[in-house]
């Protein structure tokens, strides 16, 4: 999680994974620049959006997924908590809210990433976000808000796909594919990890939506029953 050079800001126009991540932490060098007092909270909500933008770019380019969550790692740390920051000035609640804006992207970077690889190895990511939380600069209150979404959705993947692979190498050349899929079932189950897909458990946002549906559903089929 090192710093950004500290150079001025350039267009955000390169196709390079590693040099546009280099370009977007350079960006934020005038991050805090003209925010007045009292306007702390909304000053660095307003600009994260942009920034949450240029790291949702960087995800879709050509290795750009795990460098997309470690940048936003690096800025909970390296930008939220730089000298010239009002982060620290702000609500208890504000703070935890600016921490679910950066979870919430990574949350969804990662699911996206997860449907789009053949191959899951996010330790790199889990690392820095457990560096994150070991910086001297989440206090304990915030550890809950701090990246939690998606490191629940890291870890519970990352163990389902290393079953799954260990059932395919075990039992995949002995047996027919749909055997294999009971045995990886089975081993899930045993491990308390989802059967179905993984993406649509931690999906929060569709979740609710479904929920939401649900009782207008229910009772667009009562009126209809009572016609």
């Amino acid at each position: 999680m090192g710093d950004a050079p500290a150079e001025t800001t350039k267009p955000l126009d390169s196709t390079d994974a590693d040099a546009y991540s280099r370009l977007l932490r350079a960006s934020t060098t005038d991050f805090f620049r003209d925010i007045q007092p009292g306007w702390g909270y909304s000053s660095i909500t307003y600009r994260m959006k942009d920034f949450i933008k240029g790291v949702w770019r960087l995800a879709r380019l050509p290795n750009g997924y795990e460098l997309a969550c470690e940048t936003l790692v690096w800025f909970s740390i390296s930008v939220l908590h730089r000298f010239d920051s009002p982060f620290v000035h702000i609500l208890n609640s504000q703070r935890q809210n600016i921490y679910f804006l950066l979870d919430d992207a990574m949350l969804y970077i990662a699911l996206e990433w997860w449907e789009k690889s053949a191959i899951w190895d996010v330790w790199t990511v889990v690392k820095d976000i457990r560096l994150g939380l070991n910086a001297g600069k989440v206090e304990w209150w915030e550890r809950g808000s701090y990246f939690a979404k998606s490191l629940e959705f890291l870890l519970e993947s990352q163990k389902v796909f290393d079953v799954r692979t260990m059932a395919l190498l075990v039992a995949g050349h002995r047996l027919p594919p749909e055997l294999t899929d009971q045995v990886s079932g089975y081993l899930l189950y045993h491990k308390g990890l989802p059967l179905t897909d993984v993406k649509a458990k931690h999906d929060w946002r569709s979740n609710v939506a479904r929920a939401s549906a649900a009782p207008a559903a229910s009772l667009s089929a009562s009126k209809a029953r009572l016609r």
